[in-house]
């Protein structure tokens, strides 16, 4: 197969500037994981995403930079691992990654983030047992943790508040911190949620709290970090299930979006199991609804995440796995009125997993989806999101288990991301610089001079090359041309490459590439390259004595027959009797080890030609 050097046309750029509520889904599973064998004790990364791997983990666009076992987090003896959340020392630049363990918090020095440093840990109050579920949320320079468990199994765990600036005193031997103080007017809760403009913390899905909130929005001032105080509570009964206005998730923030008539309140956006809840908790004693969303299939509706100007919801449900579909189903809300939110979009990946946390950074949702591992959904065009990476952190398994990846947190000033993988361990991720790539369309048409290709860019990010390249049978890409590009970010471009290649069938696809590793690569395209009518090759091998192969492409489609006949001109066997497509190459192969040995001829015949190829059978 001919190459050539790769001579591209740009045609053009566009820059524009007491009562015991309900678990969530996982409930049924939680003592399984806790039993699972523990992924405790390897060390992976730094390592590249080349060819859709790295280090033994499938991946996409998305390269290790580095893992944390479950030991080497403190975590022994079965214990496993849930969510995580990062902070940033404002005054030494340090990075930490804060992440849950089933008996605590670890602490872990991501600064350099290829050799990360764990610090030491904040061990569950006495009172508390082991938890399948603990969250943990930042305000300022402080971290506020909350846990829960299957009702057999609660202890007093309340809110912990921990000051994260002794984490500076860190001088190499792992500490075993303190709590800073307690909340103690609950139980336990599911989840835990910060506004920090505001200085509250929601307390979600409580259990056998004091104040008779249930278990919706328990609002905490939490102002005064060391004295938390009670601030009033929110249930809307028109969701959860049996009525109780059950919060499993939320997010609360000083709203900024295109609604008017809301801009500047304090809006909370809740999960709650079976429909989304918007409320204005501006007046934390007089909180009232706003309105609430659902949709047929709704499952277990468990999460959920604003785009940063406040426009959408990006929304998912854990139980739907188990009783619409295998895969994993995002739902995307249209909040441009937040008294009547529109589902914009339901968007079905192509893998089998259960969906859990998500988060956005810019165009981008970073969503753990258990046994799927990390998988990064470019929602630029809300109406039609498009998964524009992933990491499996669980790479054997694509199945509708609570195994796996639990939250994916993404630094918001920084390219990192942190995945907690529940028997495995602790991810430091890098997405590639070329995920915000996307290609339009591109075609590609036989020429004189040989194929003709033209591509067209939705957005470029960070490209640095485009390469042709031909599938070949056994799945490989072979390179037929490749040309440097500028790397500069920009919407549109047009581009245009002649190839000289050889006679026959190939299927072209066109590769934005990027030095990091990072790839965004179109459909193949089938094109077929003929010199007149037809292309026959000449069987093999020759002479033979029990298989011969030929291939046969049409520049037309048409009724085609190909056969074998003998000397005499009598038929001895039909290979194909059909229509022929110009997009596909037709195999011709036969077994003639029943034939006698002597000449034979391959005999093909089109509506518009007709062609004979020789080869003699051996005995």
């Amino acid at each position: 197969m001919k190459r050539s050097v790769l001579s591209i046309l740009l045609i053009g750029f566009l820059f524009s500037g007491p009562v015991a509520y309900a678990q969530d889904a996982k409930s049924d599973a939680a003592g399984q994981v806790e039993e699972a064998a523990k992924f405790s004790d390897r060390s992976l990364g730094p390592d590249m995403c080349v060819s859709g791997e790295a280090s033994g983990f499938s991946c996409s666009n998305v390269n290790l930079v580095s893992f944390v076992s479950l030991n080497d987090l403190g975590a022994f003896g079965g214990v496993g691992l849930n969510d995580a959340w990062g902070w940033v020392d404002p005054e030494t630049g340090k990075t930490y990654a804060l992440v849950a363990r089933e008996d605590g918090v670890a602490f872990v020095d991501l600064t350099v983030p290829e050799s990360p440093v764990y610090v030491g840990e904040l061990p569950q109050p006495n009172t508390a047992q082991i938890n399948t579920w603990r969250d943990i949320k930042v305000d300022g320079h402080y971290a506020f943790i909350v846990a829960d468990s299957s009702p057999s199994r609660l202890g007093m765990h309340g809110m912990q508040v921990f000051d994260l600036r002794k984490l500076r005193n860190h001088s190499g031997t792992p500490i075993t911190f303190e709590q800073d103080a307690h909340f103690g007017e609950f139980l336990a809760t599911h989840n835990i949620v910060i506004n920090e403009e505001t200085d509250r913390a929601y307390i979600v899905g409580s259990r056998y709290e004091t104040r008779g909130c249930g278990p919706g929005l328990f609002i905490v001032d939490i102002s005064d970090p060391l004295s938390p105080q009670y601030a009033g509570c929110f249930n809307d009964p028109a969701t959860g299930r049996r009525g109780s206005g059950y919060t499993h998730d939320a997010q609360c923030v000083v709203y900024r979006g295109p609604d008017v008539q809301h801009v500047g309140n304090e809006i909370c956006i809740g999960s709650n199991e079976t429909a989304i809840s918007v409320a204005d908790v501006t007046d934390a004693e007089a909180p009232f609804v706003i309105s609430s969303a659902t949709y047929p299939t709704a499952s277990y509706v468990h999460q959920g995440w604003l785009t940063e100007d406040h426009r959408y919801f990006v929304q998912n449900d854990e139980g739907d796995e188990r009783i619409w579909s295998n895969q994993t189903r995002t739902f995307i809300w249209d909040m441009l009125d937040l008294d009547d939110p529109v589902l914009l979009t339901e968007f079905v990946s192509d893998v089998v997993s259960i969906d859990h946390n998500l988060y956005i950074r810019g165009d981008f949702v970073y969503q753990a989806n258990y046994t799927s591992g990390l998988r990064i959904m470019d929602i630029s065009d809300p109406s039609n999101p498009r998964i524009a990476g992933w990491f499996d952190t669980l790479p054997d398994a694509d199945e509708v288990s609570f195994r796996g990846a639990w939250t994916a947190y993404p630094f918001p000033d920084s390219d990192l991301v942190i995945v907690t993988s529940r028997d495995e361990g602790l991810f430091v991720l890098r997405p590639s610089e070329i995920i915000a790539t996307e290609i339009d369309a591109v075609s590609a048409e036989a020429v004189f001079e040989g194929i003709q290709v033209t591509w067209n860019m939705v957005r470029e990010s960070n490209v640095e090359s485009y390469k042709i390249e031909s599938r070949n049978v056994d799945g490989t890409y072979e390179l037929l041309s490749e040309a440097q590009v500028d790397g500069d970010s920009r919407e549109g471009g047009s581009y245009q490459t002649i190839i000289n290649v050889e006679q026959g069938v190939y299927r072209i696809r066109v590769s934005a590439n990027n030095t990091d590793g990072g790839q965004v690569s179109s459909d193949d395209l089938v094109v077929s390259v003929i010199s007149g009518t037809h292309l026959l090759n000449a069987p093999f091998p020759n002479p033979g004595h029990s298989t011969i192969s030929s291939s046969l492409v049409v520049g037309s489609y048409q009724h085609v027959r190909a056969s074998l006949v003998d000397v005499s001109g009598r038929e001895v066997g039909v290979l194909f009797d059909g229509v022929l497509s110009p997009e596909s190459v037709l195999p011709l192969n036969h077994d003639v080890s029943a034939l006698v040995g002597g000449v034979y001829f391959l005999h093909v015949v089109g509506e518009r030609f007709t062609d004979t190829e020789k080869f003699v059978v051996v005995r």
